[in-house]
Parts: structure tokens; C-alpha cells; sequence
């Protein structure tokens, strides 16, 4: 019972996530200049975290929901997160001995991650939308500007995930 209640609350802290990254990202996009694109990944900052809280095979399956959320909320077009959650969720889940060791390298891990979240974004925006975005455009206004804030929301929640996480 304690496990389902754990899972549960997983995928509610995680779902919480998802609806501020889009609340964030848009506020803060609003205040800067238009050429500038802010994306909130608060969602990938817990991923790391909560990946310790329950088994990976829960783990792998609240993944996969909130990637089909995020698919039908965000983007309209189911398939792209619903395939990169999971496969996120499995590196992370078999790396946690190394990725939560200290400081730094949830630091770095956070990097990495929005860095290849972006990056597989704009690959498929690319292909499949054919976005008129050049990838030195995207580098500046977008890719850059995402990774600062990123790292800046990191160390805003890392002592609140610290706490869910000890708790």
C-alpha cells in the first residue's frame, strides 16, 4: 500500500511539474525580448530526483504517462516524449549511484539532459515540421538562454527536491 501511495504521489509531484514548466516558460518568455525562447524543463530536474522513490519499472511506467500528457498537452502530437521519457527515466534509473552522488554531477546530469532534450527537438522539429530555424539561430535564442534558466531553476528547488528526497 505504502508503494502504490509513493507511486502515486510520484506521478502527481511529476504531472505538477509539467503544468509549471509550461506556466514558467511562458512567463519568462514573455518578459524578454521576442527573439528569446525560454523552456522551463522543471519536469527533467524531478525526473532525477524522483527516479530514487520508486522501483524502475514504476518508474519506467509513470514515465511513459506523463510523456503521453506531455505529447497531448504541449505538442499536440503524440510519440515524441512518450518515447523520450521512458528512455530518459531508463538512464537515469541505471545511473543514480553516479548521477545523485553530489552536487556537481546533478549539476552536470541537469546540463546533459536539457541540453539532449533540445537538441532531440530540434532534430524532429526539423524533419518533421521542416522549422525555417537555422541551428546557429536555435544555439543563441533558444538552446543557450533554456540552459542558463535551467541551471538557475536548479538551484532554486534542489534544496526542496533534497527534502522530498530525504523525507
Amino acid at each position: 500500500m505504502k508503494s502504490i501511495r509513493r507511486n502515486i504521489s510520484c506521478f502527481l509531484l511529476l504531472f505538477l511539474c509539467m503544468l509549471l514548466d509550461g506556466q514558467l516558460s511562458t512567463f519568462f518568455s514573455d518578459l524578454l525580448p521576442s527573439q528569446l525562447h525560454i523552456s522551463s524543463h522543471l519536469l527533467l530536474i524531478a525526473f532525477l530526483y524522483l527516479s530514487m522513490e520508486v522501483s524502475e519499472q514504476a518508474f519506467l511506467i509513470i514515465a511513459f504517462m506523463i510523456g503521453l500528457l506531455y505529447d497531448s498537452y504541449y505538442l499536440n502530437l503524440v510519440g515524441i516524449t512518450i518515447l523520450l521519457f521512458p528512455i530518459f527515466s531508463m538512464a537515469i534509473s541505471s545511473l543514480n549511484d553516479i548521477l545523485l552522488y553530489n552536487y556537481w554531477t546533478r549539476f552536470l546530469s541537469i546540463l546533459i539532459l536539457v541540453f539532449t532534450f533540445e537538441m532531440i527537438f530540434m532534430g524532429i522539429g526539423l524533419l518533421i515540421f521542416a522549422n525555417q530555424v537555422t541551428f546557429d539561430l536555435f544555439v543563441v535564442y533558444s538552446l543557450l538562454p533554456s540552459l542558463i534558466f535551467n541551471l538557475l531553476l536548479f538551484l532554486i528547488v534542489q534544496p526542496l527536491f533534497n527534502k522530498i528526497h530525504l523525507i
